[in-house]
């Protein structure tokens, strides 16, 4: 063999060793872009999930904060209806009376009779019994006297009315009791209750937006809580 011929067969064994080489780097090159493209998918999806988690939960207060305020603003609606359904239904209720006391005096006056001898054997000190001006005329041409005589010491018919539908007070000459059985006053014990009642024809609204952070942990569990 000549020296040409064993410089080419070393030509070819290094062409064949730089062949295998180039491959392998390729290869690595190939893997490294590979490994490369991987990582930064993962990195990018998981802080894209990290920003689009940031922007549903800023969104999510902000719509909290929008729903409560147009809740609220429906709540405090609801309530001033409420509340004038309720003067409404009272103004209702002294108009119905009042035309009952007009057109059948004589059943009220009975009635106030009856309420006042209920309530007078409680007082035991010096007195004096409030009407209106209507009441008023009728006790004094049947004076309450009549109803318990025993009570004729301390108690007073005032000359002072009072403006009220219907009824009277009892008061003291100290001021320190006092028996209201007035309309008024007996609207005011009720007043409550009928709050209640014309609450359950309308009902308070509760703010209940739904958690939009809940379903996005459902969906995307691996996701952290940012700090």
């Amino acid at each position: 063999m000549s020296l040409r011929e064993d410089f080419k067969d070393v030509a070819y064994d290094k062409a064949r060793i730089a062949k295998k080489e180039i491959e392998l780097l390729h290869k690595r090159k190939e893997a490294s872009i590979n490994h490369i493209i991987e990582t930064t998918h993962k990195k990018t999806e998981k802080d894209l999930l990290k920003i689009e988690k940031k922007l549903i939960k800023e969104t999510q207060i902000k719509l909290n904060i929008e729903e409560s305020k147009r809740i609220s603003e429906i709540n405090q609606k609801i309530a001033r209806k409420k509340t004038e359904c309720v003067e409404n239904f009272i103004k209702l209720l002294e108009n119905e009376l009042l035309n009952k006391i007009k057109k059948k005096p004589e059943k009220y006056f009975e009635f106030l009779k009856d309420k006042l001898i209920e309530f007078l054997p409680l007082v035991n000190i010096a007195s004096d019994v409030y009407t209106n001006s209507s009441d008023l005329k009728y006790l004094k041409k049947n004076s309450i006297f009549k109803l318990l005589p025993e009570k004729r010491d301390i108690l007073k018919l005032s000359d002072s009315t009072i403006d009220t539908l219907f009824g009277f007070k009892i008061v003291d000459r100290h001021n320190t009791f006092c028996i209201d059985y007035t309309f008024e006053s007996l609207i005011l014990k009720h007043k409550q209750k009928l709050s209640i009642e014309f609450m359950k024809i309308f009902p308070i609204c509760e703010v209940n937006v739904k958690n939009a952070m809940e379903i996005f942990r459902s969906k995307h569990p691996e996701v952290k809580d940012i700090e």
